[in-house]
């Protein structure tokens, strides 16, 4: 069709055209054809066919695919077949009365039970939406999932900045600053700050790592916890060694203890998970 955006049209088409799929059964069922499927297609606007240059799956595909894994986790199967794929399309249907079906005067409540049944299953499924948010592999799961992928790389992406901020500290610590160090005795302090500053920039990364490991949220919280330590900790022992500010020196031990909450934070994890 010279489409660049992958609609639910061209899914819908894609599924009926499967010889001796359930999808084609259902649509025998409803007398309508395949050419008359095409023929809506082609007269969407190209806002939602894009460019055929830039091939992309459109919002709406995602969310049918979504919908399709949460059906296929919900029967507790470990392939998805043409049949899941058209219930996930006819609950995004009914959610979101889009342009296709109500175009092809499809009822997909009515696809939805044809398929059911085709499937050798109760049609009555009026508790779908209780059961998915009950079932371990639900929508709620799924977002968790989402969410701790976004907390790791945001991990990582902090782990990167606080190191780089380090190594540049500490560079600049041994070379420019040197001098001012020594005449404010404080060229231990400084290099204390950047060893606790280039350490737990690791133990960010430690805590991206785990994130992978353990479903659990604290793990990031640890890795927040981590960094207020760098800015608490390490930050206050920089500004008392470059600008000799005493009161700074009472301002370190909030950041120890991030550091050792962090830390505690991972074991209690460790210790807890199953």
């Amino acid at each position: 069709m010279h489409h660049g955006q992958i609609n639910i049209g061209h899914f819908l088409i894609a599924l009926v055209i499967e010889d001796g799929s359930i999808p084609q059964q259902v649509m025998v069922m409803t007398g309508l054809s395949v050419d008359a499927i095409r023929e809506e297609v082609r007269q969407l606007p190209r806002s939602m066919t894009g460019d055929a240059n830039d091939m992309a799956l459109a919002e709406d595909v995602k969310q049918v695919l979504r919908l399709t894994v949460e059906e296929a986790y919900l029967r507790q199967i470990d392939k998805i077949g043409p049949e899941h794929l058209l219930l996930g399309l006819t609950r995004f249907q009914i959610r979101e009365w889009e342009y296709l079906f109500e175009a092809l005067g499809l009822d997909p409540n009515g696809i939805r039970k044809a398929t059911l049944l085709l499937m050798g299953e109760p049609t009555e499924d009026d508790n779908l939406e209780i059961e998915l948010k009950r079932h371990p592999y639900g929508p709620t799961k799924m977002t968790h999932q989402k969410e701790a992928i976004d907390m790791t790389k945001r991990l990582i992406v902090i782990g990167g900045i606080v190191m780089a901020l380090g190594v540049a500290l500490g560079a600049f610590g041994a070379h420019g600053l040197e001098a001012t160090l020594e005449a404010n005795g404080r060229l231990d302090t400084f290099h204390t700050g950047t060893y606790y500053h280039l350490v737990h920039g690791l133990a960010i990364f430690i805590a991206a790592w785990l994130s992978t490991v353990y479903d659990d949220r604290k793990i990031g919280w640890a890795g927040y916890l981590f960094l207020a330590g760098v800015i608490f900790f390490s930050g206050s022992l920089y500004i008392l060694s470059i600008f000799d500010i005493g009161i700074m020196g009472a301002v370190a031990p909030i950041g120890g203890a991030a550091f050792i909450v962090g830390w505690l934070m991972i074991a209690w994890v460790a210790w807890k998970a199953e």
